[in-house]
């Protein structure tokens, strides 16, 4: 389905895209974040209850957040984490 000619979708200024729910809308989370030396992502930031994962982006000052994200791996993410996968 094109998402230009669906009736849900529409373009937001804050997000820069066509989007049904724009992202920016999200609360921020009340965590402590991890300081990540990588070209894109400034920060990482875990709720273990409930499973949310915050990414801050360095370019466009930008956060997003992704749900679920298993415990195991968040664990993996500091030691190996790669903006190119994202």
């Amino acid at each position: 389905m094109n998402i230009y000619l669906n009736r849900y979708f529409h373009w937001c200024v804050g997000c820069w895209d066509w989007v049904c729910d724009c992202a920016h809308c999200v609360e921020s989370l009340n965590i402590k974040r991890q300081l990540v030396k990588d070209v894109q992502i400034r920060s990482v930031g875990y709720d273990r209850r409930r499973g949310g994962l915050e990414l801050a982006f360095t370019w466009i000052d930008d956060v997003r957040q992704f749900n679920p994200v298993a415990p195991a791996v968040y664990r993996q993410l500091p030691w190996s984490l790669d903006s190119s996968i994202i």
